[in-house]
């Protein structure tokens, strides 16, 4: 007896969208924002020491940030508040989900045809509930798969 398929699962990672890519243009223009608050430090050597802290904690450590500012020194930020300085990174860092967080081209396409079929969708992820779950809303993937 042939068994029919009925359901199918997407990772969003790499799989819905480039998260590499994302992730790259995220960090440069959270570099970016936090050299336009003060940060005293080149943006090529910046992204060198963000790069090896990512490198060091886990990726969705919430402190990247603020590990970049103690990795730098006070003198990069000397008379500003670092706080001001980790909250630019933040602010660049979400303004890039706004403008590069997007589905690969044909993916859509591919889940409007899905929908169409009596195939249940989901997605099955390891990340944090949380931020994949703003990603999916963000992506507008959310009204293809089943609850």
């Amino acid at each position: 007896m042939k068994k029919k398929l009925s359901a199918i699962y997407f990772d969003i990672d790499d799989t819905l969208y480039s998260t590499t890519s994302f992730s790259e243009k995220a960090r440069i223009n959270a570099v970016k924002y936090m050299i336009r608050a003060g940060l005293k430090v080149s943006e090529v050597s910046c992204m060198e020491s963000l790069n090896e802290v990512i490198s060091e904690f886990p990726k969705n450590y919430e402190m990247h940030f603020n590990k970049l500012l103690t990795r730098l020194g006070e003198k990069t930020y000397k008379n500003i508040n670092p706080n001001i300085i980790i909250a630019a990174g933040v602010v660049g860092y979400h303004e890039t989900k706004h403008r590069e967080l997007i589905i690969y081209e044909d993916v859509d396409d591919v889940l409007k045809i899905l929908s169409n079929s009596s195939l249940k969708m989901g997605i099955i992820t390891s990340g944090l509930i949380s931020k994949q779950a703003e990603k999916i809303v963000r992506l507008g993937v959310n009204r293809y798969i089943d609850n």
